[in-house]
């Protein structure tokens, strides 16, 4: 039944995921101590936790001092990671219950979090990096949408600021509310004033839904990721989640 769910879910993501209730009821059932999203394949979600982790902190760097947005923050997990790096880290997401469980799990003093939409994005004072995963996926459905948003995040950043994506753009099967490709998503980057300063692709889609939702062997789950892997560098295009690392363009 739970698999059915998940099924019918996605081939209705437009209307289901652009609702607050189903991240609520994900954040009152989903996450674990971690305040990660889990998936039925335990040893899955600590492949695609070191993967995901390794790239935007090694794109973020030393944080210590720096004023970071974490856009869709879900459960706090980077905003705890970079506060513990020395980071005042502010947390916003839509779903008022992800909101709750974060606070829990949040002990430091320089983490703060609020309720709100990335369309109603407003920075009292800009912030030197900005991370927003898996947000413009969920939000947009065109490169309209798109522009909007990072209209948003652009004028939250720092002349000079960076900017970590984290978005699985791509026409596939998996029917994403986003209708854009990896080359779209990069140009719509570039007209809203960002310069591309590096960007990765990893997770590859057509096996991920047998490695999220069954649970596998440990080394067998790392043997079909690192098939899937393998044949993503390859083919790129095959992979589900594009980073993608920006500086906001100096004004002239």
């Amino acid at each position: 039944m739970k698999f059915r769910k998940i099924i019918r879910d996605r081939l209705n993501r437009d209307q289901v995921y652009a609702s607050t209730k189903y991240w609520d009821e994900l954040a009152e059932t989903g996450y674990g101590t971690s305040g990660t999203l889990l998936y039925t394949n335990k040893h899955i979600n600590a492949i695609f936790h070191d993967v995901e982790s390794k790239i935007v902190h090694g794109w973020a760097g030393d944080v210590a001092g720096l004023r970071i947005l974490d856009i869709g923050c879900g459960a706090g997990r980077y905003c705890r990671e970079f506060a513990s790096l020395g980071a005042r880290v502010h947390g916003v997401d839509f779903s008022p219950k992800s909101i709750e469980v974060a606070k829990k799990l949040t002990s430091q003093n320089n983490v703060s979090y609020s309720v709100g939409s990335i369309y109603d994005l407003e920075a009292a004072e800009p912030y030197d990096l900005i991370l927003c995963s898996r947000v413009l996926a969920v939000a947009c459905k065109d490169a309209r949408d798109v522009q909007t948003c990072l209209v948003k995040v652009h004028a939250a950043l720092k002349p000079g600021g960076r900017a970590i994506f984290v978005e699985p753009t791509h026409r596939s099967f998996m029917r994403r509310i986003l209708k854009l490709n990896f080359a779209e998503f990069l140009d719509t980057l570039r007209g809203a004033g960002f310069d591309v300063v590096d960007k990765k692709c990893a997770e590859f889609y057509p096996g991920r839904m047998l490695l999220a939702y069954v649970q596998l062997p440990q080394p067998t789950t790392q043997r079909l990721f690192n098939a899937g892997e393998w044949i993503a560098r390859h083919l790129p295009a095959t992979t589900d989640q594009k980073f993608v690392l920006v500086r906001r363009r100096p004004t002239r």
